[in-house]
């Protein structure tokens, strides 16, 4: 159960980060890197 919510979750975070990205570029640099 929590492989597949960790999966999904990974799945969700790389389309939010993608589509944050394609938005506003600039902001992804803002960010820490983690």
């Amino acid at each position: 159960m929590g492989g597949i919510w960790w999966h999904v979750s990974g799945i969700i975070f790389r389309r939010v980060v993608r589509y944050a990205h394609k938005e506003e570029p600039l902001r992804h640099y803002h960010l820490p890197c983690w």
